[in-house]
């Protein structure tokens, strides 16, 4: 989390020597105004064949920094890695940030119905 970072196509980046580059949402699906990620666990036994194993109690990491697309440059809105997270000015760790999946379940039951 510590390099992470977010660049309009137009802004100039540093040269680096590897690194991963993803084309970025423009209308993402938010909890509570907020961006957030879900992080899900699995186990490869085999390859071929095919093999794994899904562990189903993984979690949501939230922003704690209200979504907005006008402020790409700012990472508290837009990466939701605790280490980045836990720098912002608005941190509060008793805030809840992580989300178990049980919880997310129950956020877009309550918004969206079963």
């Amino acid at each position: 989390g510590e390099y992470m970072t977010a660049y309009d196509k137009e802004q100039n980046r540093e040269a680096v020597e590897t690194y991963v580059v993803q084309r970025y949402l423009d209308n993402p699906y938010l909890i509570g105004g907020k961006k957030f990620d879900i992080r899900i666990y699995t186990l490869v036994t085999s390859y071929n064949p095919l093999r794994m194993w899904l562990y189903r109690e993984g979690f949501a990491r939230l922003s704690g920094t209200r979504y907005t697309s006008e402020s790409i440059e700012d990472t508290y809105v837009h990466i939701t890695n605790n280490a980045i997270q836990k720098n912002a000015p608005n941190y509060d760790p008793d805030k809840g940030y992580k989300w178990s999946m049980g919880r997310v379940r129950q956020f877009l039951i309550a918004k969206h119905g079963q």
